[in-house]
């Protein structure tokens, strides 16, 4: 049984593939945030004999961390019980509390003693290059200390983010050097933490989510945040107007001054969602923004009722 909790997703996800890989003759299993996992539970013991080699991946929430006790202490009977060698447990808890000073809730509490724990937090600053410098040789690409150095001034304290970022500088050239940084690379004091907006664009649930939470809670303000998705939805406004007057991507961003990749990435969000929809977003964006302005709305419960509604945009 491993418990795996922290605020840095991307190693968190690398120790994920890291077990999956040690028990490779196990079927992957996700138990879904909003199933009855006690229910699911139920369905292990009730199969065991027809079952088969399970590596079940579960994601804590606020919803099963707030059961009710008597809950709780049914599934850590369970846990307590399980001497099944086909079934093993990964839990995740996604946070940016100290959980060890939080112990209060049993489910945590008894992971915590009980399990194989591991604590992923972002790293610190000064080290990203390090990490820059690994991830790069991972995949079979080149680059230099110097240059590892500046090109995580460029970019947030986010290793998913920086992956991505990574993919597409090794895709133009294994070897990254000055140019090609200066080239593909947006600022990311210029661009505002692009990573959210970077998951807007994908409409990632729960990226968007992650780093909503993680904004909010490094004190970046949610009229930021706002603003921010409200500039990639005008971006894509203006790209697509140009596209229609015949201009390539070069020629609107010397007019716009946008980022080439800014650029492509609101290439791709058009078709994802087409032009109609950001068009009505816009509109939509603008008036919650006067409305919290004026004191009409409270700023939280508008902007996640928003960024619900856009979440669950089925076209």
């Amino acid at each position: 049984m491993f418990f795996l909790y922290g605020n840095e997703d991307f190693l968190i996800q690398q120790e994920i593939k890291r077990i999956a890989k040690k028990f490779s003759d196990y079927q992957i299993v996700n138990v879904n945030e909003n199933s009855d996992f006690i229910s699911f539970l139920s369905n292990i013991e009730n199969n065991n004999l027809f079952s088969s080699k399970e590596l079940i991946i579960v994601k804590i929430d606020n919803l099963l961390l707030k059961e009710k006790e008597e809950k709780l202490n049914l599934i850590i009977d369970f846990l307590n019980k399980n001497n099944h060698n086909d079934k093993k447990f990964i839990f995740i808890e996604k946070t940016e509390e100290n959980i060890n000073k939080n112990k209060k809730n049993l489910l945590r509490n008894y992971l915590l003693k009980n399990a194989q724990t591991q604590e992923f937090l972002s790293i610190k600053n000064n080290e990203i290059y390090k990490y820059i410098m690994k991830i790069v040789k991972s995949k079979n690409g080149f680059i230099s200390e110097i240059d590892a150095i500046k090109l995580s001034t460029l970019l947030p304290n986010d290793l998913y983010f920086i992956t991505k970022e990574i993919d597409k500088l090794i895709s133009y050239n294994p070897t990254i050097n000055l140019s090609t940084i200066d080239a593909l690379v947006m600022n990311n004091f210029q661009e505002n933490d692009f990573a959210f907006i970077d998951a807007i664009s994908e409409m990632n649930f729960e990226r968007i989510l992650f780093l909503y939470k993680k904004n909010v809670s490094m004190g970046q303000s949610i009229n930021v945040l706002i603003s921010q998705i409200f500039s990639f939805f005008n971006d894509c406004f203006i790209v697509d107007s140009l596209l229609k007057e015949k201009k390539n991507d070069l020629e609107i961003s010397k007019e716009y001054s946008l980022h080439i990749f800014r650029i492509k990435k609101a290439h791709i969000f058009i078709k994802k969602v087409g032009i109609s929809s950001i068009k009505k977003w816009i509109e939509e964006l603008a008036n919650i923004d006067y409305e919290i302005k004026a004191g009409i709305l409270d700023e939280k419960n508008a902007f996640e009722a928003f960024l619900y509604k856009f979440l669950k945009w089925k076209g």
